[in-house]
């Protein structure tokens, strides 16, 4: 969990300042400030009350003006430009409001000495850690220029995936939803009045009538108690997934899922081997590469998966023996990253492994509807059989009673 602190350093300029960080935790906080040179006075945690009221009401940026900042940092910096001059000029430029003013505040935290990766990093919900861990790699590596590059291609990569998720299933939950909406309408409203007809017929109704009206009358009488408890089910996820045991089963639950958890699958795979090769092409070694993606990790499986690499690259294995043996890399992964360590181009390598998991994606995506289409038919067309058997049969009952 993010945390707030407040420092007051004297900076590599011998400069007394002070300011506020985030960190996992104090020595975390200690360890980011003396790495970037300073010595310190005091470190302590913020109040409460400042931290809360930080986080409820600082506005929340889109990504899009975050890829835009970064794609134009890269431009000005790549000219040649110091840091703190693209950042001035940069403030010139962008027009969100919010932006700016972390843009202000940034300005500030470097011209007291902090680097950018610090500076970033006391903007959680603007800069992820990933983002800022990238940052801070570039910045060791002196190559600050080809990392911003890599960061918005990696974000630019993001937002197209996203939206392309968002077609493909736009058509599939117009129709979940306008079937919900029938499903509710027919039990709410439709229903009852063939329950009034039927009761006035004073006749034996058949079974699956008698479910039909049993589930109306449930659903119309009972509104405020399955609120509480769709209201609970979420709730009781929402805890489930804080406790370390149930979060992991609950995020292999997520990779399992026909369709949308193969998905979920490649794109962690995708991001895997994109992160990975940004990092080693910089000259980050392989166990440093595996510790960062392990910390910007949200799923519990993929953080097990990069657990168990790092123990066994610690023992000597290379990251294609290692994979063989994880939920998420072993096959294709594993193979091509064997291949890519023996020829000493394992950078490359990850980057055709994420191209082709990237194709794979695609596909996939364009063709989501011919997935779940058949599920669809089956499932509406059985509602309405049953519903249509159980409403007309009573009345065709009734019609041969009058017949006789």
């Amino acid at each position: 969990m993010t945390k707030h602190f407040y420092y007051k350093v004297i900076n590599k300029k011998h400069q007394t300042v002070s300011g506020h960080i985030t960190a996992s935790s104090l020595a975390e906080a200690k360890s980011k400030l003396i790495n970037d040179k300073n010595t310190i006075l005091e470190v302590k945690p913020k109040l409460f009350y400042m931290s809360f009221s930080s986080h409820i009401f600082t506005k929340k940026i889109p990504p899009e003006e975050i890829i835009s900042f970064t794609r134009q940092l890269h431009t000005l910096f790549i000219a040649g430009i110091p840091l703190l001059e693209c950042l001035k000029l940069l403030l010139s430029l962008i027009k969100n409001k919010s932006l700016r003013k972390i843009l202000k505040q940034i300005i500030i935290s470097i011209k007291k000495g902090s680097s950018l990766s610090t500076s970033l990093s006391n903007y959680p919900q603007t800069f992820s850690k990933e983002y800022v861990t990238l940052i801070k790699a570039g910045e060791t590596s002196s190559s600050l220029g080809d990392i911003l590059a890599d960061l918005y291609q990696l974000m630019h990569w993001e937002k197209q995936l996203k939206q392309k998720i968002w077609n493909s299933l736009r058509y599939p939950l117009i129709v979940i939803s306008a079937a919900m909406l029938a499903i509710i309408a027919m039990f709410n409203f439709v229903i009852p009045k063939f329950a009034k007809m039927f009761a006035n017929a004073k006749q034996e109704l058949p079974t699956p009538t008698k479910i039909i009206l049993a589930l109306s009358n449930f659903f119309t009488n009972n509104r405020i108690l399955i609120i509480i408890i769709i209201l609970t089910i979420i709730v009781t996820i929402f805890i489930l997934n804080k406790i370390p045991k149930t979060k992991k089963l609950l995020s292999l639950l997520m990779l399992n899922i026909p369709v949308f958890g193969k998905i979920y699958q490649k794109y962690l795979i995708t991001r895997f081997c994109k992160v990975f090769a940004i990092l080693y092409q910089r000259g980050i070694a392989v166990l440093p590469t595996l510790q960062i993606l392990k910390n910007t990790s949200k799923n519990t499986t993929y953080q097990f998966d990069l657990e168990y690499l790092i123990s066994q690259i610690q023992t000597g294995q290379s990251l294609g023996q290692a994979t063989q043996h994880t939920f998420l890399f072993k096959g294709t992964v594993s193979q091509m990253a064997e291949l890519g360590t023996k020829t000493s181009k394992l950078g490359i390598m990850l980057e055709k492994i994420s191209e082709l998991y990237t194709e794979d994606i695609n596909y996939i995506l364009e063709n989501i509807f011919a997935y779940i289409e058949p599920l669809f038919i089956i499932i509406i067309g059985a509602f309405i059989v049953i519903l249509a058997f159980g409403l007309l049969m009573p009345i065709w009952n009734m019609a041969q009673v009058i017949m006789n």
